[in-house]
């Protein structure tokens, strides 16, 4: 059976945008069945029928824009308040940026919320400058897609930790 990723994303200029669908393309290229939603579309059905999340934010001084905090704090909550989980469950973040330490301190904050907070299995994220993207220098995010899909596939056999 396929495993399915959900690819989650919040872009204003396209940027962060852009990195969703590069992560979604690796993950696909690796046979994972994705599935891709801004936040503002994401619903808790769409995180009851997946196996795995992509989540990306642009970051907004050093932190994550309104919007996917919104998703967080709102949709996410909903989720577990029912009785649902994503412990466990694979997730890697990622950033677009105007500058990378701005950048790092978001990621982190991603990580934090969905590594520590919702216990998920997390997996390297990325961040990356505007410049980068808009050059189409977008090849981590490619790296990022095939890399949850690869821990998707140890899941479903029931490997790793």
């Amino acid at each position: 059976m396929s495993s399915t990723l959900l690819v989650i994303y919040y872009s204003k200029k396209g940027s962060t945008q852009k990195m969703a669908a590069e992560i979604a393309r690796g993950a696909r290229d690796a046979g994972v069945s994705v599935v891709s939603k801004s936040v503002v579309d994401c619903t808790i059905a769409d995180l009851l029928a997946v196996n795995g999340i992509a989540f990306g934010s642009p970051t907004y001084y050093s932190n994550i824009a309104w919007q996917p905090k919104k998703f967080l704090d709102e949709t996410i909550l909903e989720f577990y308040a029912q009785g649902h989980s994503l412990k466990g469950k694979v997730c890697g973040c990622f950033t677009s940026t105007g500058g990378y330490n701005d950048g790092k301190e978001c990621l982190r904050m991603l990580e934090l919320a969905f590594g520590d907070a919702l216990k998920m299995r997390m997996v390297s994220g990325v961040v990356l400058e505007s410049k980068d993207i808009v050059e189409g220098n977008v090849s981590k995010c490619y790296d990022l897609g095939k890399t949850i899909a690869q821990e998707l596939a140890k899941a479903s056999q029931g490997m790793g930790p």
